[in-house]
């Protein structure tokens, strides 16, 4: 019997698309079952670029993204759209002198699956859960893992960013499965799922508290993580790595006198740590974001990778929770913008990781390693890797280098004035 999965990945014969498996090793299939195997790896980068951005994409747009150093970056993007049309792939695409895109919508993805079908769950908590689990079982935890651009930063942080969409997405759907799993006594798989979550997010407490309920064969509970060991095998954690220039403008932001930008200039920042375009319908919302928090460029910052590492958050979202805060503060109080940028921040923080912040704020180190604060905090070395690289992404900390991790002294100052319970 075939799974919705299936289905939809067996797009209409009357109507030919592309399927993209991108989770994973990948694969750019014709939906008739022809294979697309010809591809260098920027054609192969340019498309999945088109399908994931789901937009027009301007002609200049691509060649600062696949070709950033060439003096010759237009006449490669022609020699790459002359590749697709021997391919035939140029008749699922619209290419004009100015910009390309697909030209229909039935092309299929393994993301926009994962992404539809917990939506699904999400709406109906009583609906099956096969699809969603065939799906889950497909998919890796990878985006595009074996391909590099290495000539190219911006794809290859462009691709950063959608390994941090994917990896919530499969983390949300974990979740999901876990407890409904649970709740319908499919103890199996919810212990299946449940494991695989932990590996994937060692922080995540559904998990854990799962595994640490799971009866043994003379009906005792296991009392501590480590009774489960058989069960849970650490995955190394996967750590974003900015490119120098984005780290560059984040040092420089942090060190800055932290000048209030325009509106204009300030959706500019905004966008860039987000990974996102502010939508034309939230427009007045981040208006009146940017307004909260008095322009900060710091604030802006912190909003900005707030949204890019929880995609469920919205900007409508968080400008409920600043004015929450901002009600708290005396208006024109020196840094009130970042001030209740970072209250949301820390209270958005996981427990782990809200309790690691406080840790590192109250040792004092001007600089200290994983190796240090796991002794501190007694727990163990990848439980606060994680943490601290999740606290890299959104900035609230800075990797010096390989081994060392500081608190960006301004940040510090406003934490040890600052509690946010």
């Amino acid at each position: 019997m075939s799974t919705e999965f299936e289905e939809m990945a067996a797009q209409s014969q009357d109507v030919v698309g592309l399927q993209f498996y991108m989770m994973g090793e990948l694969s750019i299939r014709r939906s008739d079952g022809g294979q697309i195997e010809s591809l260098n790896r920027k054609e192969q980068a340019l498309l999945c670029y088109l399908k994931v951005n789901g937009r027009s994409c301007s002609r200049r747009e691509l060649e600062a993204m696949l070709w950033p150093h060439s003096a010759k970056s237009q006449v490669s993007l022609r020699v790459a759209i002359n590749h697709l049309r021997q391919d035939g792939v140029d008749q699922f695409l619209d290419i004009s002198d100015e910009a390309m895109a697909f030209n229909q919508q039935n092309h299929w993805s393994d993301v926009e699956a994962l992404q539809y079908q917990i939506g699904q769950v999400d709406k109906n908590p009583q609906a099956d859960l096969q699809a969603l689990m065939h799906i889950v079982d497909q998919c890796q935890n990878d985006f595009l893992p074996g391909l590099k651009i290495a000539s190219s930063p911006m794809f290859e942080e462009w691709k950063s960013r959608q390994q941090s969409r994917v990896e919530q997405l499969l983390i949300h759907a974990l979740e999901r499965l876990v407890l409904l799993c649970s709740e319908r006594g499919d103890d199996d798989h919810a212990q299946h799922y449940a494991a695989r979550l932990v590996n994937m997010a060692p922080w995540h407490r559904n998990g854990q508290q799962y595994l640490a309920g799971i009866k043994d064969s003379q009906g005792d509970f296991a009392q501590n993580r480590s009774d489960l060991s058989a069960a849970i095998m650490p995955a190394k954690v996967q750590v974003e790595h900015l490119d120098s220039n984005t780290d560059k403008h984040i040092r420089t932001i942090l060190q800055s006198d932290m000048h209030p930008l325009s509106l204009a200039n300030g959706r500019l920042l905004f966008s860039f740590h987000w990974g996102e375009t502010v939508p034309d319908d939230e427009q007045d919302a981040f208006a009146l974001l940017w307004k909260m928090v008095a322009g900060n460029p710091l604030a802006l910052l912190l909003m900005g990778r707030l949204l890019r590492e929880r995609p469920y958050l919205t900007i409508f979202m968080l400008n409920q929770q600043l004015a929450t805060f901002q009600s708290q503060f005396v208006p024109g109080e020196s840094e009130h913008g970042v001030t209740i940028a970072l209250a949301v921040c820390h209270k958005g923080l996981k427990p782990s990781v809200r309790d690691v912040l406080k840790k590192i704020v109250a040792s004092g180190w001007p600089l200290f390693t994983v190796s240090e604060l796991s002794e501190f905090m007694q727990k163990e070395p990848f439980l606060i890797q994680d943490n601290l690289d999740h606290l890299v992404r959104l900035a609230l900390l800075q990797k010096v280098d390989e081994t060392h991790y500081k608190m960006p002294g301004k940040l510090l100052l406003l934490f040890q004035t600052y509690i946010y319970e």
